[in-house]
């Protein structure tokens, strides 16, 4: 059986759900001012027939000449989905997290099987409260009134090969990952799009043309990004066996400072585009392994993307039985005892993981805390709809014996940097290391408050007629060692190494925080910085790493501006860089905590 738990960014194929609805009804009113001014008094109706379209159809919901949305079409019932739904029940009956409980029980006594089986499944979901009385589990979010599910269900062809659980390693692919922003410059408002790549893998074409994290890009295939083109925009950019080739032309943006505000930004675009062609990409979730020293302190720091295992050699797709990524973990952490000659602070970078599997969570949480005993120290705890633990095979940390390193920390703390797109396995390691005892570790997060996931799913697949159906309902809540499962809300930064008693650091910071954490002047480069870019002084330039830095060498924070959200540090009124809430992250399938203990059930 293969358990996730996935993303809430995740988004379901036949309901195209947005990851932050609110924030994304906020850009679609703005814009939607902007561009039609004549038009503002939008109704509550259309906006929240807004918020959860997928941003690729964003044209098409009433943003292009500012139409109306289109009323959606009606599910057709098909002839197969009464036995569908019949399977459907028995499955959610007898799995569901909450299919024990009265108020579910009272409300899904008399199931329709006469229904189209995606609205079945939908009726035959609990629905959370809008706010989660000390973080219970829940399936899904509601925001702005909308709710948007965890559990989802999904039809592909029978024999399909493609998995349930892929990531774009494997696939043809540019080989960089981004995220889309708009400058607002009231009161001359940009209503143009950029995207900024934020990261590149090694040896892509990317990497090989010379594309580097933090650098814009103005124009693909030689149009600008706008609303008006964003869903071709997207596209070209992801690279596919029918997309082979595109072509980017960057820009270089730089700051226009008036005494402590940012007043503007200047765009000067390259003279010369860069055409990439798409490849068959393999990315090692092991980004980056080193050890750098800060005056007379070491620091091991590593940048791991996914808790992936490994991939078939031949075809580059998931494969659970191959351990080459764990191997390259366990490398990563001798990297670590060699250099750092055990006396090194140690900086986990989960800033764009998404999570993976449980098994590789525990590893790395094994390497960290080397100490613990077989059998003894617990990881994690998996709960279902009984109350009773399940899997305890995935319970414990593994001993230095079974990791085959014996890295230790000089101190029993770790900071890990941590984003919204911190997610599921990457949240589990957080809570996992905070219930971690003999000894308890001190875990610093640093960075934005985490995706908040504390529940996971079961997959269970069945073929009927030609097509196989594949449900992901919410099956079981995922808990520390102490019983705490109190991150369904996201975690938020601070320090704690009991429970959730946090001692704020600074607040949160995002990757944007040049105001917040460094002095810009005019003619500054307005760009994320190299994940180990230093300064004159070897200092990180990194916002997050930065902080960590600071704590870990006892620095205080350079400004006060650093205590306010990430929103209000971007300057004078109505200035600043702003995130749009969703980026190629967003194409990254189901993640979690993959478990792979048996088959998939299919009855």
């Amino acid at each position: 059986m293969i358990e996730i738990y996935k993303r809430q960014s995740e988004m379901h194929p036949r309901q195209n759900r947005c990851r932050d609805s609110g924030i994304f009804a906020i850009f679609v009113e703005k814009l939607q001012r902007r561009l039609c001014p004549e038009k503002t008094n939008v109704t509550n109706r259309s906006m929240k027939t807004l918020k959860f379209l997928f941003p690729v159809i964003l044209v098409m919901a009433g943003m292009v000449g500012c139409k109306k949305t289109p009323a959606a079409s009606p599910a057709k019932v098909t002839e197969g989905d009464s036995e569908v739904n019949k399977w459907i029940f028995s499955m959610m009956n007898d799995h569901y997290l909450w299919s024990t409980d009265n108020q579910w029980k009272s409300a899904h006594a008399k199931p329709d099987y006469n229904m189209d089986y995606d609205a079945f499944f939908q009726w035959s979901l609990q629905r959370p409260p809008v706010t989660f009385a000390n973080n219970a589990p829940h399936d899904g979010r509601i925001t702005d009134g909308n709710w948007t599910p965890y559990s989802y269900i999904d039809v592909t062809d029978k024999g399909d090969a493609s998995a349930a659980v892929r990531s774009i390693s494997g696939n043809n692919s540019f080989g960089f990952e981004f995220k889309f922003f708009y400058f607002d410059e009231n009161p001359n408002p940009n209503t143009a799009i950029y995207a900024n790549v934020f990261y590149v893998v090694p040896g892509s074409p990317a990497d090989r043309a010379g594309i580097k994290r933090g650098m814009w890009i103005q124009k693909v295939n030689d149009s600008p990004i706008s609303i008006s083109s964003y869903e071709k925009i997207d596209h070209d950019m992801k690279g596919s066996a029918t997309n082979p080739t595109v072509k980017l032309l960057l820009t270089d943006i730089t700051y226009q400072v008036s005494g402590n505000n940012i007043t503007g930004y200047k765009f000067s675009p390259h003279a010369e585009p860069i055409t990439l062609k798409a490849e068959r990409v393999e990315e090692s979730p092991v980004c980056i392994d080193t050890v750098f020293s800060v005056g007379t302190n070491k620091i091991a720091y590593l940048l791991y993307n996914v808790f992936d295992r490994g991939r078939n050699s031949v075809t580059l797709e998931e494969d659970s039985n191959d351990t080459t990524y764990e191997e390259q973990l366990k490398q990563a952490f001798e990297k670590f005892a060699r250099e750092g000659k055990g006396n090194a602070d140690l900086v986990i970078d989960l800033r764009y993981n998404p999570g993976g599997y449980l098994v590789t969570c525990r590893l790395l949480a094994s390497l960290i805390h080397p100490s613990a005993t077989e059998n003894t120290d617990t990881f994690s705890v998996l709960v279902d709809l009984n109350g009773k633990e399940i899997y305890n095979s995935y319970k414990y940390f593994l001993p230095t014996g079974k990791t085959g390193v014996n890295f230790s920390l000089p101190h029993p703390q770790i900071y890990i940097l941590a984003t919204r797109y911190t997610a599921s396995a990457s949240e589990l390691l957080i809570n996992g290391l905070r219930g971690a005892k003999n000894p308890s570790i001190t875990v610093h997060h640093i960075g934005g408050r985490t995706a908040g996931k504390n529940v996971g799913m079961n997959l269970y697949e069945k073929d009927f007629g030609a097509k196989t159906y594949s449900m992901w309902p919410i099956t079981f809540q995922i808990k520390n060692a102490l019983g705490d499962s109190n991150y369904a809300n996201g975690f938020l930064p601070g320090s704690s190494s009991i429970r959730y008693d946090l001692t704020y650091d600074v607040g949160e910071f995002d990757e944007f925080d040049e105001v917040g954490n460094l002095k810009v002047k005019t003619g500054d480069t307005c760009a994320l910085k190299p994940f180990l870019g230093m300064d004159e002084q070897g200092y990180p330039l990194d916002p997050l790493l930065r902080r960590a830095v600071d704590l870990i060498t006892g620095k205080s924070v350079q400004s006060s501006l650093s205590t306010q959200p990430p929103s209000a540090r971007s300057g004078g009124a109505g200035i600043g860089i702003k995130e749009l809430p969703f980026s190629s992250l967003d194409r990254k399938p189901v993640r979690g905590a993959i478990l792979i203990p048996d088959r998939t059930e299919t009855e």
